[in-house]
């Protein structure tokens, strides 16, 4: 069998994250553990979906410390800028925002057998 492209990140999460392309690419690395290291047993769209929440869970992680480190330097310009991002990255957290992206579903039951 040819080599699978990697599944594609919801259109709606990179659009959200169209300005941190790091992000983009990071949600690309955890949905490509879905081909890498396949979890027979477990239905590969839940999976995915735990694998992107996790991710958008870290990148919460890391905007809200980025916010504490610009509150403790007092610079409003970067405090704005991490707000903004914080809000962004909380707006992401909701996967209905994201879940009814078809093009990950389609991939999944498409290549159901590169997940057994």
């Amino acid at each position: 069998m040819s080599k699978l492209s990697p599944p594609p990140v919801p259109a709606k999460l990179r659009e959200i994250f169209k300005d941190y392309p790091g992000h983009i690419a990071r949600l690309q690395e955890a949905l490509n553990a879905l081909l890498a290291d396949p979890a027979p047993g477990v239905d590969p769209f839940e999976r995915a979906v735990w694998l992107l929440e996790g991710r958008i869970e870290t990148f919460a992680q890391e905007a809200r410390a980025e916010l504490e480190t610009a509150e403790a330097g007092g610079d409003a310009s970067a405090i704005e800028k991490a707000q903004s991002k914080r809000v962004l990255v909380s707006s992401a957290a909701f996967k209905s925002r994201w879940i009814t992206d078809r093009a990950l579903e389609d991939y999944i039951h498409a290549n159901q057998e590169a997940f057994a």
